[in-house]
């Protein structure tokens, strides 16, 4: 096997070129330098070399400001091995999402396979760091990647970064190791990276209970500050939870995504005080100052709660579901992806109360079971809400918008469902009114 492909000529300043040799090695001696001799240690003996070729961009001719989105060109046909056997994939798809400014990039890649007659779809992707006029994430903590993260390093190519390449590579369950080429043309603006101070998080994931862990899921959760592209999270530092205390070891806790965000969604902008986000990460990693550990399946809530000189004290509410993440079942470490149907919650600010019933379902055995998830008698201690299945907070003046984060155990073969719902406030109505 062997492909190729090149955007422009040779002699372009632009030109971009991608390729495999599927009999090429790379050789390294005992300093790192590449080297020809076919003694030492070779490296992806099994998988051939996928490439980039090109001019990289003159540091005088780099953005420094703004941002950009990349669009895919072409690039090699994924490869994957799990030791045994050797798999050639097609490339469904890739984009590149830079902030020039800030120096952060993120990339991802769609790939498919077959594997015993079925159709495997693999996503490659990651959260990474610009260094002159090249670009990198990798899974040694470089660019927010820890433990099994996906990575990827590349350059920008052509006056003003017109273009850019990168070589990649994941590890897929079922298929191994999975490798990779892809060249981008820039487009149009891209989503900028920001931090926000004055974040509360809450995660639940199939690794842990709701209450178990920092960042944690449960009451009064911790203030911190989360990062974001465009307006989905893609990590929280936990920093100093309300109690004047941190998370393990007495230093901050990170929980963030460590491959990609499969699905976000949000009310207002990160900067905005009524902001509500959610969203879900098929792998996330927990680094703290002393240990680290990976997680499945994390659903997570984020936004600024109410101060408490803003919530109202007095009437009654109700609150409407706006949107929220695709409930997971896990069962015997299985996870399917269900349907999030409906939500609704009614506050008592009186009597600091609140109920809530969220409606879901899914596929089992070629059957549709529903599940409810309720709690009728959430306790309402300034912005924060919490119950025996679901937990959340408001947001905004007076308490406009609300998140709930939930998990019940079903106690059947669907085993625990979890997810996080986002919640619109209709009109108080005072106690004792008609």
């Amino acid at each position: 096997m062997g492909n190729f492909g090149t955007v422009g000529t040779a002699s372009d300043p632009a030109f971009a070129g991608w390729g495999y040799w599927d009999a090429g090695r790379i050789t390294y001696n005992d300093s790192g330098q590449m080297v020809l001799d076919a003694d030492v240690a070779s490296y992806d003996l099994d998988m051939g070399v996928h490439y980039i070729v090109g001019r990289p961009t003159p540091m005088a001719q780099m953005p420094m400001t703004g941002t950009a989105s990349y669009t895919l060109v072409g690039g090699t046909a994924p490869t994957a091995y799990d030791g045994e056997t050797f798999r050639v994939g097609t490339l469904a798809g890739a984009g590149l999402n830079v902030d020039f400014g800030a120096s952060r990039v993120n990339a991802y890649v769609n790939a498919v396979f077959m594997n015993d007659g079925q159709s495997v779809a693999v996503q490659i992707s990651g959260y990474g760091y610009i260094e002159g006029t090249t670009f990198y994430a990798d899974t040694y903590g470089n660019g927010y990647h820890y433990g099994d993260g996906d990575s990827f390093f590349g350059f920008f190519i052509g006056d003003q970064a017109a273009r850019a390449g990168m070589v990649y590579q994941g590890q897929d369950d079922v298929l191994g190791s999975v490798q990779g080429a892809a060249v981008f043309l820039k487009g149009g603006a891209g989503l900028a990276f920001t931090a926000q101070a004055g974040m509360s998080a809450m995660f639940a994931s199939t690794d842990d209970y709701l209450f178990d862990y920092y960042p944690r899921g449960g009451y009064d959760p911790s203030n911190g500050t989360g990062y974001f592209v465009g307006n989905q999270l893609y990590l929280h530092d936990d920093g100093e939870d309300s109690y004047n205390g941190y998370g393990y070891g007495g230093g901050s806790t990170y929980l963030a995504t460590s491959k990609a965000v499969s699905s976000f969604d949000s009310m207002g902008s990160p900067d905005a005080a009524d902001f509500i986000g959610w969203g879900y990460w098929a792998k996330g990693t927990i680094e703290s100052a002393d240990s680290g550990s990976s997680l499945n399946g994390v659903h997570y809530l984020v936004g600024r709660p109410t101060p408490s000189n803003q919530m109202p004290v007095d009437g009654t509410a109700t609150y409407s579901m706006v949107g929220g993440t695709s409930p997971t079942a896990t069962y015997n470490g299985t996870t399917i992806m269900g349907r999030l149907l409906g939500a609704t919650m009614n506050v008592d600010f009186s009597n600091s109360l609140a109920s809530a019933t969220i409606s879901t379902d899914f596929q089992k055995n070629g059957a549709t079971v529903p599940v409810s998830i309720q709690d009728s008698n959430m306790y309402v201690n300034g912005a924060w809400l919490c119950g025996n299945n679901i937990n959340g907070f408001f947001t905004g003046n007076q308490a406009t918008r609300a998140g709930l984060i939930y998990r019940k155990d079903t106690n059947t073969a669907l085993g625990v469902v979890r997810g996080a719902v986002g919640l619109q406030r209709g009109a108080i109505t005072p106690n004792g009114a008609d």
